[in-house]
């Protein structure tokens, strides 16, 4: 093990939460999932009804959002066009009928030439020619003051052979937005965890592609979150698509869609035909307390603490930060029963917790220095925890946030998150460093009244290496570095002053590649 100290100055007490109010998730419909292409002005108007009598909208799922399939191609001077045979009213007549039943009209387009469905309409000129590309201003001059619509979901279907690029062409879409000085919720249709740069555009992207109804569709789509909850914050949020609730799945599985998508703070818009929802369904759809905790005034995403197999622990502040109340997750996506035993000091917690069931909605027993449990297959418990709080210690790979970082996949040397089961919390960032742009940090670590801690870095590479830290923005550099192989992990220790409140650690290599990295520790001297 090699030690180096580094010495910092205490500095600036950080603020553990901030006073002013945020966006917190969009709740509410979708045409697509349930309707596709078959939409017309009566089915729009009927789920609105259906949203009002069968309690979402007064359980906060507010939006009405139309989908693919309205477009009637754009007139002589590229005006967007509706289909006058499906909305003989117009859209501005629906979007009124919506908001006439306290609901947000939202709408829908790509940010290219043509629509994800353009191939598939009865009529495909209809579909085509209509993207936002080239007509952003028009079109939301349209969309936000003639037709009266507040939300919109933009897809990337029509870039295909256009070679364009997704920051340039979504911030063009976001700045024509803020040209109508409406207050309009944007969504980024991308498939994929686009870069940093979305979240100064819009108030929400898309982490995966289109979501299904299975079993298999929800465990790829909580994967594509797993390491995500660093891209999340200020009111906004990773989209994990819509809601599959109401379709067909077992119960246990729509626990597992529904409390996942809460507690890692996704847009929660119902899928299914809103006039057909099994009572079950409703009532989980409809859950307060689960609803809390996605609307939770802190507005983040939880993260994972410890993974065994296919038993995960997410956790995440609600209600303050660094304060005495968080939300758990043990969530089991095997196929046989899982059992958790670990500490509470993994969830940043010591004695005994009071813990509420907010699936079920009821107090369990108190929970006394480690959590013991079993959950079935394809099953998760969704806890309220209330006791004493800990610092926390841990911060592995997957809660790091890197700049450079993008889901993209057309860099196959980006930086990235890996899977690893010999990672101390089974995953680990490589391609790290070869720039001075490239790195990983954590903002957010926090110490109550600050003072002298070891950090130790767990790394592995096969080749001998440089590795920089950084403490809030003081420097200091471990070389020769090698633990003898990508999968065996080894750790080098540095010394150094942490401020009271949020700290900035950050982890690099200016000229080469750093080694990969699976988090850090800290232990207080």
């Amino acid at each position: 093990m090699k030690k180096i100290t580094l010495i910092i100055a205490a500095a600036i007490t950080v603020t553990a939460a901030s006073a002013q109010k945020i966006k917190t998730p969009v709740m509410g419909w979708s045409s697509w999932n349930t309707l596709a292409l078959n939409i017309n002005e009566k089915n729009i108007c009927a789920n609105a009804d259906a949203q009002v009598s069968s309690g979402l909208r007064d359980a906060g799922y507010i939006y009405c959002n139309i989908d693919d399939g309205y477009m009637g191609g754009r007139d002589a001077n590229g005006n967007i066009l509706y289909n006058k045979e499906l909305f003989p009213n117009g859209m501005k007549y629906v979007a009124d009928y919506i908001r006439s039943k306290g609901l947000i009209p939202g709408i829908y387009n790509d940010a290219a030439g043509n629509t994800c469905g353009s191939g598939n309409f009865k009529n495909p000129a209809f579909g085509r020619g209509v993207g936002l590309y080239g007509y952003e201003e028009k079109d939301c001059q349209t969309y936000f003051n003639d037709w009266g619509y507040e939300f919109i979901k933009v897809d990337y279907c029509g870039a295909s052979g256009m070679q364009l690029q997704e920051q340039p062409t979504y911030t063009a879409i976001g700045k024509a937005i803020k040209a109508t000085g409406k207050n309009v919720s944007y969504n980024i249709c991308r498939w994929a965890y686009p870069g940093i740069w979305c979240s100064t555009v819009a108030d929400s992207w898309r982490i995966s592609g289109d979501i299904r109804i299975s079993w298999e569709s929800l465990c790829y789509v909580i994967g594509k979150n797993k390491y995500l909850s660093a891209y999340c914050g200020g009111g906004h949020y990773n989209d994990m698509d819509m809601l599959e609730i109401g379709q067909g799945l077992p119960l246990n599985e729509e626990q597992v869609h529904m409390g996942m998508w809460c507690i890692q703070s996704s847009p929660l818009l119902v899928g299914c035909d809103m006039t057909k929802i099994p009572e079950q369904s409703l009532e989980l759809m409809k859950n307060k307390e689960l609803i809390a905790i996605n609307q939770d005034c802190l507005g983040l995403q939880a993260y994972i603490v410890s993974h065994v197999g296919d038993a995960y622990v997410y956790v995440k502040d609600i209600e303050k930060l660094n304060g005495k109340t968080r939300a758990v997750a043990l969530l089991n996506l095997g196929d046989t029963e899982a059992e958790f035993d670990l500490p509470l000091s993994e969830i940043d917690m010591k004695g005994t917790i009071k813990v509420r069931d907010l699936v079920n909605h009821k107090d369990e027993a108190p929970i006394k220095d480690r959590i013991k449990t079993t959950v079935p297959p394809h099953s998760i418990k969704v806890w309220k925890v209330k006791g004493k709080r800990i610092e926390r210690t841990k911060y592995n790979a997957g809660t790091a946030f890197m700049p450079l970082f993008n889901d993209l996949g057309k860099n196959p040397e980006i930086i990235r998150y890996t899977e690893d089961k010999n990672a101390p919390c089974g995953v680990k960032v490589g391609f790290l460093g070869n720039s001075p742009q490239n790195v990983m940090k954590w903002k957010n670590v926090y110490t109550k009244k600050g003072g002298k801690y070891k950090i130790t870095v767990s790394y592995s590479t096969a080749e001998t290496r440089s590795l920089f830290i950084e403490v809030n923005g003081k420097r200091q550099t471990a070389n020769s570095l090698n633990s003898g192989g990508y999968n065996i992990y080894s750790d080098v220790s540095f010394e150094a002053y942490l401020r009271p409140g949020n700290n900035i650690i950050t982890l690099g290599n200016d000229y080469s590649w750093a080694p990969d990295i699976a988090g850090i520790t800290l232990t207080r001297l």
